[in-house]
Parts: structure tokens; sequence; C-alpha cells
């Protein structure tokens, strides 16, 4: 250890990690910018300054993988409507279509909306089997499409193209053409999006490449449609930032098993998607989303490295990559962890993710739930630190605590609360409380170090989803799965479950972890978005068919839906 860093407070140790790593010059530490390389490299030499031995691969810090940086049309794709070339200026391939080429008749279906709920049908009475669906982008703005929540659904242009799918149609156009005279919008780009695409070749277009031949769409004249899609995908490397802490009591005494402590590090880069800045092409900073999260685990390694001769069990600390891409690094770290280690051996996971703005002395604690003991073994040590902790909730969120908890290791996910400035360029180092910080990486040392020191093991809870508040009415199905939303590792169509519900329907069926859903009912599923467009036409209590494959065999088993309580 440095005398620097030993001179220095648990607070400054905190702020001088966060303003490193939230520095303008780290460029958001989004997904394939050197920003976020940097931001990988300082923790390797933060893990070695701090005296954590390599735990990643080949003997080193990392744990390497591959995530998808850039998704955009090659030059070879191509649009023709009614014998004339549509300009590349005037079309745009949506990130989730599927490559092909095809001809085939256009045909106009509205908005493409088909929801008998609303009494909304846009495709009864249009045959698109095998053709190419020309559909308006956005909603009606009339009744029943007012509310915001049906205006996101069926707006949603995946969702169209799934609803185009399912009616058959080999190819979907959609064109901003309101009912009403409107400013056109933005065509909208090319981005990563999901783990597979929706099956079809999917293309914005510009009302200037379809004026023409609307007219004689709504005319039902023939209109003949040929198109190429081909897509350039770059991927880049990302990784995982692994050390251990040996246990340090005699060897008689140790125990076996590790505890796992992790935090991402990285965040939104310019912007983009995620952004609720959306208008803002500038760095994303994520101070406390999540270079709180990294130097709390960095402080909070600190402390435990200083008491390793308390320690029973090895002490595993992560620093994921790849979380706001959709908890790649930790998915994959719990599908293949590096240096020996297996799911099986962890004790339990603690995630530390946006602790930097303390407010009232109160820290949430969530993942209560997912083992009996820690209701018990946590609010003591809250005490002890004069800390107001608020224990509740599952293993389940947006966070990397959850590729753990659907593997069945107990887990706990340290967090401050929401703000303003989330996912926002103002989520600046200068609103952060370092000294809030400090409290979280001390009360989360005292619960690893607790843990490590428990010979019996912590009981794991598969938590069901919760009950539903008030008199509500759902139309909904709820199958009871986890997806790994990282895919099947070969790049198979389906969706590769992380887990399953506890009394959930897919529990109830015998699916399992592992296995790869393909169908569901008359729906095939080739990626997350179809199993959630699947479940929204499916209702509570339906009995259908489901198609997984397991160890390479095709299984066919019979599910009832339950209702839906905003989970899968």
């Amino acid at each position: 250890m440095s005398p620097a860093l030993s001179a220095e407070t648990e607070a400054e140790r905190i702020l001088r990690d966060v303003s490193w790593l939230a520095d303008p010059a780290r460029e958001g530490r989004g997904i394939g910018t050197a920003g976020l390389r940097a931001a990988g490299e300082y923790l390797e030499k933060r893990f070695q300054e701090l005296g954590l031995a390599p735990a990643g691969e080949g003997g080193g810090y990392r744990q390497g993988f591959q995530v998808i940086t850039s998704l955009q049309a090659a030059p070879e794709t191509a649009l023709m409507l009614g014998g004339v070339a549509v300009p590349a200026e005037a079309l745009s391939v949506l990130g989730f279509s599927s490559e092909d080429e095809l001809k085939a008749p256009l045909v106009f279906a509205g908005y493409g909306i088909r929801d008998t709920s609303l009494g909304v049908d846009d495709y009864a009475g249009v045959d698109v089997r095998g053709k190419v669906v020309l559909v308006r982008r956005f909603v009606p703005e009339r009744e029943p499409f007012l509310d915001t929540a049906v205006q996101r659904r069926h707006g949603d242009l995946r969702h169209k193209a799934w609803t185009a799918r399912q009616q058959g149609a080999r190819a979907l156009l959609v064109v901003d053409w309101p009912e009403s005279p409107s400013t056109e919008a933005r065509l909208p780009t090319a981005q990563p999006e999901g783990t597979g695409d929706a099956g079809l070749p999917v293309l914005a277009v510009k009302r200037s490449a379809v004026e023409a031949l609307l007219p004689k769409l709504l005319a039902g004249e023939k209109v003949e449609a040929a198109l190429k899609v081909r897509l350039e995908v770059r991927r880049g490397d990302a990784f995982n930032v692994v050390g251990r802490i040996p246990a340090g009591v005699p060897a008689g005494q140790r125990l076996p098993g590790v505890v796992v402590i992790g935090a991402h590090y990285d965040h939104l880069g310019l912007g983009g998607a995620h952004s609720l800045a959306p208008d803002r092409h500038e760095p994303h900073l994520g101070a406390d989303d999540n270079a709180s999260g990294t130097a709390s685990l960095l402080e909070l390694a600190h402390a435990l490295r200083a008491r390793r001769e308390h320690l029973r069990r090895d002490v595993v600390v992560v620093a994921f990559s790849g979380e706001e891409a959709g908890v790649i690094g930790s998915t994959v770290f719990t599908r293949a962890p590096p240096a020996g280690l297996r799911v099986a051996d962890m004790s339990a996971m603690l995630n530390l993710d946006m602790v930097g703005r303390m407010q009232a002395n109160r820290l949430s604690v969530l993942g209560a739930e997912s083992a009996s003991e820690w209701p018990s073994l946590v609010q003591p040590l809250c005490e002890q630190l004069r800390l107001e902790c608020a224990l509740s909730g599952d293993g389940y969120g947006p966070s990397d605590q959850t590729p753990f908890y659907a593997a069945g290791v107990p887990v706990l996910h340290f967090f401050t609360g929401a703000h303003p400035d989330y996912h926002k360029p103002s989520d600046t180092p200068d609103r952060l409380d370092a000294a809030g910080m400090a409290r979280v990486a001390r009360v989360a040392a005292l619960v690893a170090e607790t843990v490590a020191g428990r010979e019996a093991p912590l009981t794991y809870k598969k938590v069901p989803a919760p009950l539903p508040r008030g008199d509500l009415r759902s139309f909904n199905a709820s199958l009871g799965t986890i997806p790994d939303y990282t895919g099947a590792p070969d790049g198979r169509k389906g969706v590769l479950l992380a887990g399953v519900r506890a009394g959930g329907a897919a529990e109830s069926a015998g699916l399992r972890r592992g296995d790869l859903l393909v169908r569901l009912g008359r729906f095939e599923i080739g990626g997350v978005e179809d199993l959630m467009y699947a479940l929204n036409a499916s209702k509570p209590g339906e009995s259908v068919s489901a198609v997984v494959l397991r160890d390479g065999q095709e299984l066919r088993v019979e599910v009832i839906f339950q209702e839906s309580r905003g989970r899968k």
C-alpha cells in the first residue's frame, strides 16, 4: 500500500476514485469507448495497489467478453417501391431487423395495430401473408390511444414488427404519416436492441418515399416492393475486473465457498437510447450510476484487505462492465466464472449500485427476501453504524445482483435512491455525498465479513412474484421466467432462461434454468421481446404448449398462464 493511499481518509479515497471515473475524459464510460477501457485499466491498477490477488482469466485481473458496439446498414442495402429506388437518405434499417433479400407485393395496414381488447384491428380484411406491409409510425391521436401506456405499447416499433410477423408479413416498412398534418419526425437509427432480431426485415422510410404510392395502396392497386437488407455489426471487447482477498485465518479454521462483492463501472457514454436527456450528445458522467458504487467497492476492498486475518472465507471483488447494456458482465460471470470459481460455491453476492446520494441517513438494502437470515444479520450492523436501513425486496431488479439470484445465490443490493439526474449528463461528482458512500462501504464490509465467518450457509429463498396492490384486473399473462438477456451462448434464437420464479407457471410446468424457450403456444420465440409480446397477447388461465431445448433435445410441456404482476 502506498503512503499516499494510507494517509487519505475513506471519503477522500472514494472522492478521488469517483472524480477520476466520472471525469469527462472517460467519455461517459460507454460500451466500446476508450474511456471505458481506460476505466477498466485504472481499476486493474487499483486492485493491484490494494493488494487483491488476480482472479480473472490467465492469471490476470480481466474476464473478457464481446459486446455489440455499433450496428448500421451495409452499402448493399436497398429498397425499391413501385419500381423506383428509394434514396439511401430516405430510409433507415432498424437495429432489430433481420437480413433478407426479397420481392413481394406492398400492402398498407394503417398503424399496424391489432388489439382486440381495444377493439382495434388494422389488419382486418388485409391479407399480408408473404407480402411487405407498410404501416404508420406512432399511434392515432384519439381514444383509446391517449393513455401513455397504450401509446408506448402500440407505438413501439418492435411491437409493430412482431404484429406484422404474426400476420405472416415478410417485411415491414414504417412511415411517419399521421392522420392530421404534422411535421415529420427524424428517422429512427439502427441501434443494437435486444439479443435477437424481429424475424423479418424492418425499415423506416420518409414520407417522400411513399407519398405517390399511398393513394394506390388505399385503392387496392398493385404495388411491388423489392428490398435487400444487410447489416454491418461491429463488436468490441469488454472486460470485468476480478480480484480476490484470500481468507487469512489458519487453514483449519477456513470455510468453503466465497463471498462475491460487485459494482458496475460502465455507463451510457455520450447518451443514446437509454439517456433521459436524449437530445444531448455529450458525456453522461455517471457519477452516481455507477462511479459511486465502483469507488465504494474499492474502499470496501481496502477495508476487508486490512482485516484479512479475520476472514474465514475468501472474498471475490468484481467490477462489472456491460451492466447498462443488459447486465452482460455479471451474466457472463455467473455463466462461466473465472479462475476455477463455481456458482455453487458462492455464499452470497453483495451489489453496490447508485450509493452516492444518501439522504436523511437512509440506505435501501434490496434483496432482503433472497435469504431468510438477511434481516437479522443486516439490521444490527446498520444500527452499529447508526444507519437507517430499509430492507425489502426479492433478488430481482435492473442491476448486477439479478443473474446471481437467478442462479441460486442470496443477494443484497445497496442503493441510496433515485434522483432527477439519473441517466443524464448532470449526474456529476459534485452532487455526491462522499461521507455517505464511506458509510455504505463500511456497512457492506461488515456484512461481507459476517457472511464470510458464518459456518452455516444462508438459506436461499426463491421468492414468488408479489401480489398486486388494490382490486385490479389484469388481462395479460405471466409465465414466471427470468430471461438471460445476453441470449444463448451460440447465438441461437429463443429465450435462454436464467431461472424461473417460485410458484410461477414455468416452474409448475417443469421449466428450469438453462432451458432455451423457442415456442409458446402459437408464437415463435426468437428473443426476449417476442416473449413479452406473446405474453401481452395471452390471458391468465390460458393453457398452451411451450417448447424448449434442453441438453440438445426438444422438450414440449403444457403451461397455464398466471395473472401478470409486471413480470415475465
